[in-house]
């Protein structure tokens, strides 16, 4: 039995002994709702100033066919999440780019729901598994699906192996072997979080690093032990504040020191805890997801061979 098994029937057993109120709303149009209350009215304390941690200047992409320019391969489809979707929509947008400037089709269904994580880690299996069979219906059909955020990426691999789901990173890590795309150069130093979900869950330690391999003469920093966790670890940075503040300080301490441009990570719970933390250390730098970056430094003028 999968250790994550094992815990999320624990924590199970410790809702049936709480019944307090969720932390998260499973259905999104409630999440999209409060996140936006959140940042107009300007919100105090910690849910606020998590809310306000990630820049928000585009929306989420429209249930549909994203189609490249050339004869397409796929299709695939593209998981929203309830958390990225409201939190960090440019980087749904950055993805349907590269998935695209890959000659993927690209289709974000209409039926999909969360990927079932954050319900899982609070102990409501129920909806956590109503969600898991949504999705399994919503992406029949298609060559694959990739998610942006590896808490779900992990969660959909356990629990839906049969739709072939697969982290956007080490997606297009493997592509990018075979088909490279030329990017520019970066206008700053890189700091790089790997997330736990990613190294450790997904068995995937280096592929973020191989991913950023493709941007020439960068400097990149790794923060702390690759793997190490955050402290979001999914609804934990609300409800064990004090213990996720303590497991973040390290990160924020060596961002201080590095001073970098950017801080990258593939976790959507790591970019808001990090972001939040910075933000309040006045820590100046821009927080992404890595396609967020690669999509907005993608030059498809310009010729690989020059």
């Amino acid at each position: 039995m999968r250790y994550s098994t094992i815990l999320d029937s624990a924590r199970a057993q410790l809702r049936k002994a709480d019944r307090g109120v969720a932390v998260t709303a499973p259905d999104s149009p409630l999440m999209t709702v409060a996140a936006h209350l959140a940042r107009a009215l300007h919100l105090p304390g910690l849910r606020g100033r998590l809310a306000r941690a990630l820049p928000i200047e585009d929306k989420a992409p429209a249930p549909g066919t994203y189609p490249p320019a050339n004869p397409p391969r796929g299709p695939i489809g593209l998981l929203l999440g309830c958390v990225t979707r409201t939190q960090q929509p440019g980087a749904l947008l950055a993805a349907i780019r590269l998935l695209n400037a890959l000659d993927y089709e690209v289709v974000v269904p209409a039926a999909q729901e969360c990927c079932g994580a954050l319900a899982a880690h609070q102990g409501d299996l129920a909806t956590a598994q109503r969600q898991i069979e949504a999705n399994r219906s919503a992406f029949a059909g298609l060559d694959g699906m990739v998610s942006l955020a590896s808490g779900c990426s992990l969660h959909l691999a356990e629990h839906l192996p049969e739709r072939s789901p697969e982290d956007i990173v080490t997606f297009l890590t493997r592509r990018l072997r075979t088909r490279p795309l030329p990017f520019d150069r970066p206008d700053g130093p890189i700091a790089l979080h790997i997330p736990c979900t990613l190294a450790n869950g997904l068995k995937a330690p280096n592929s973020l690093l191989e991913l950023l391999g493709n941007l020439s003469d960068t400097e990149l920093h790794t923060l702390g032990q690759t793997g190490g966790c955050c402290g979001a670890a999914g609804t934990h940075l609300l409800t064990q504040r004090e213990q996720a503040e303590r497991l973040r300080e390290p990160f924020l301490e060596q961002l201080k020191a590095l001073k970098p441009r950017y801080l990258l990570t593939a976790n959507i719970g790591c970019a808001m805890h990090l972001a939040e933390g910075a933000m309040s250390e006045g820590i100046g730098l821009e927080v992404l997801h890595p396609v967020e970056l690669l999509a907005r430094l993608l030059n498809e003028s310009r010729d690989l061979g020059k």
